[in-house]
Protein backbone atom coordinates (compact mmCIF):
# COMPACT_ATOMS: atom_id res chain seq x y z
CA UNK A 1 0.00 0.00 0.00
CA UNK A 2 1.45 3.36 -1.00
CA UNK A 3 1.86 6.36 1.29
CA UNK A 4 -0.65 8.53 -0.66
CA UNK A 5 -3.23 5.74 -0.29
CA UNK A 6 -2.64 5.52 3.46
CA UNK A 7 -2.76 9.33 3.71
CA UNK A 8 -6.09 9.48 1.87
CA UNK A 9 -7.52 6.65 3.97
CA UNK A 10 -6.47 8.37 7.21
CA UNK A 11 -8.01 11.64 6.01
CA UNK A 12 -11.29 9.93 5.10
CA UNK A 13 -11.50 8.08 8.43
CA UNK A 14 -10.77 11.23 10.45
CA UNK A 15 -13.30 13.30 8.52
CA UNK A 16 -16.06 10.69 8.64
CA UNK A 17 -15.52 10.22 12.37
CA UNK A 18 -15.64 13.97 12.97
CA UNK A 19 -18.76 14.47 10.87
CA UNK A 20 -20.61 11.47 12.29
CA UNK A 21 -19.60 11.65 15.94
CA UNK A 22 -18.05 15.04 16.61
CA UNK A 23 -19.43 18.27 17.94
CA UNK A 24 -19.81 21.51 16.04
CA UNK A 25 -16.10 22.34 16.21
CA UNK A 26 -15.01 18.94 14.89
CA UNK A 27 -17.54 19.09 12.08
CA UNK A 28 -16.48 22.58 11.00
CA UNK A 29 -12.80 21.67 11.14
CA UNK A 30 -13.45 18.51 9.13
CA UNK A 31 -15.37 20.51 6.52
CA UNK A 32 -12.45 22.93 6.23
CA UNK A 33 -9.90 20.16 5.82
CA UNK A 34 -12.07 18.41 3.26
CA UNK A 35 -12.50 21.58 1.19
CA UNK A 36 -8.77 22.32 1.42
CA UNK A 37 -7.81 18.77 0.43
CA UNK A 38 -10.14 18.67 -2.56
CA UNK A 39 -8.97 22.09 -3.73
CA UNK A 40 -5.31 21.16 -3.25
CA UNK A 41 -5.78 17.96 -5.24
CA UNK A 42 -7.34 19.97 -8.08
CA UNK A 43 -4.62 22.65 -8.27
CA UNK A 44 -1.47 20.90 -7.05
CA UNK A 45 1.46 20.46 -9.38
CA UNK A 46 3.55 17.30 -9.24
CA UNK A 47 6.88 19.11 -9.09
CA UNK A 48 8.17 20.70 -5.93
CA UNK A 49 11.08 22.62 -7.48
CA UNK A 50 9.25 25.93 -7.19
CA UNK A 51 6.94 27.38 -4.54
CA UNK A 52 3.36 26.30 -5.03
CA UNK A 53 1.45 29.56 -4.79
CA UNK A 54 -1.93 27.84 -5.21
CA UNK A 55 -1.28 25.54 -2.25
CA UNK A 56 -0.09 28.52 -0.23
CA UNK A 57 -3.40 30.30 -0.85
CA UNK A 58 -5.37 27.15 0.05
CA UNK A 59 -3.37 26.71 3.26
CA UNK A 60 -3.78 30.39 4.12
CA UNK A 61 -7.56 30.16 3.63
CA UNK A 62 -7.67 27.03 5.79
CA UNK A 63 -5.70 28.89 8.46
CA UNK A 64 -8.26 31.70 8.38
CA UNK A 65 -11.10 29.16 8.66
CA UNK A 66 -9.42 27.47 11.63
CA UNK A 67 -8.76 30.82 13.31
CA UNK A 68 -12.44 31.68 12.94
CA UNK A 69 -13.36 28.36 14.57
CA UNK A 70 -10.79 28.74 17.36
CA UNK A 71 -12.16 32.18 18.28
CA UNK A 72 -15.69 30.78 18.57
CA UNK A 73 -14.96 27.26 19.80
CA UNK A 74 -16.64 25.75 22.81
CA UNK A 75 -13.51 23.64 23.47
CA UNK A 76 -9.78 24.29 23.53
CA UNK A 77 -8.61 21.42 21.29
CA UNK A 78 -9.18 23.34 18.01
CA UNK A 79 -6.20 25.50 18.97
CA UNK A 80 -3.93 22.52 18.19
CA UNK A 81 -5.37 22.24 14.67
CA UNK A 82 -4.79 25.96 14.18
CA UNK A 83 -1.20 25.76 15.38
CA UNK A 84 -0.46 22.89 13.00
CA UNK A 85 -1.85 24.95 10.13
CA UNK A 86 0.32 27.92 11.16
CA UNK A 87 3.33 25.61 10.84
CA UNK A 88 2.21 24.56 7.36
CA UNK A 89 1.88 28.20 6.26
CA UNK A 90 5.32 28.91 7.74
CA UNK A 91 6.66 26.07 5.57
CA UNK A 92 5.45 27.96 2.51
CA UNK A 93 7.00 31.17 3.83
CA UNK A 94 10.32 29.37 4.33
CA UNK A 95 10.25 28.21 0.72
CA UNK A 96 9.46 31.72 -0.52
CA UNK A 97 12.33 33.20 1.48
CA UNK A 98 14.88 30.48 0.62
CA UNK A 99 14.51 29.86 -3.13
CA UNK A 100 17.35 27.32 -3.20
CA UNK A 101 15.58 25.06 -0.68
CA UNK A 102 15.65 21.41 -1.69
CA UNK A 103 12.36 20.19 -3.14
CA UNK A 104 12.21 17.28 -0.69
CA UNK A 105 12.66 19.71 2.18
CA UNK A 106 9.78 21.84 0.89
CA UNK A 107 7.55 18.79 0.47
CA UNK A 108 8.35 17.56 3.98
CA UNK A 109 7.72 21.03 5.49
CA UNK A 110 4.22 21.00 4.03
CA UNK A 111 3.33 17.38 4.72
CA UNK A 112 4.69 16.66 8.19
CA UNK A 113 1.82 18.42 9.97
CA UNK A 114 -0.89 16.40 8.20
CA UNK A 115 -0.69 13.31 10.44
CA UNK A 116 -0.83 15.25 13.72
CA UNK A 117 -3.74 17.25 12.26
CA UNK A 118 -5.68 14.04 11.60
CA UNK A 119 -4.88 12.85 15.11
CA UNK A 120 -6.08 16.20 16.48
CA UNK A 121 -9.41 15.81 14.67
CA UNK A 122 -9.88 12.29 16.03
CA UNK A 123 -8.89 13.22 19.60
CA UNK A 124 -11.05 16.35 19.41
CA UNK A 125 -14.01 14.26 18.29
CA UNK A 126 -13.49 11.92 21.24
CA UNK A 127 -13.22 14.88 23.63
CA UNK A 128 -16.40 16.39 22.18
CA UNK A 129 -18.27 13.14 22.78
CA UNK A 130 -16.99 12.84 26.34
CA UNK A 131 -18.03 16.43 27.06
CA UNK A 132 -21.48 15.80 25.61
CA UNK A 133 -21.04 18.35 22.82
CA UNK A 134 -22.54 16.10 20.17
CA UNK A 135 -26.11 16.28 19.01
CA UNK A 136 -28.09 15.94 15.83
CA UNK A 137 -27.56 19.24 14.06
CA UNK A 138 -28.69 21.04 10.97
CA UNK A 139 -26.78 23.75 9.18
CA UNK A 140 -28.23 27.23 9.19
CA UNK A 141 -26.97 29.65 6.58
CA UNK A 142 -27.30 32.68 8.85
CA UNK A 143 -23.95 33.10 10.56
CA UNK A 144 -22.84 29.50 9.96
CA UNK A 145 -24.51 28.58 13.19
CA UNK A 146 -25.65 25.09 13.93
CA UNK A 147 -28.84 24.53 15.85
CA UNK A 148 -30.47 21.49 17.33
CA UNK A 149 -33.08 19.85 15.20
CA UNK A 150 -36.55 19.98 16.68
CA UNK A 151 -37.70 16.62 18.05
CA UNK A 152 -39.25 14.50 15.33
CA UNK A 153 -37.61 16.47 12.48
Amino acid sequence: MSLPTIYTAALVVALILACARGGRDAQLIAAGYLAAQLTAMAISRAEWDHPQLGLFVVDLLLLGWLLWIVLRASASWPIAAGVLQVLTVLGHCARFSVPEMDRLGYFVLLQWTAWPAFATIVVGTILDRRAGRTSPVSWRAAGWRMRRRPPGA
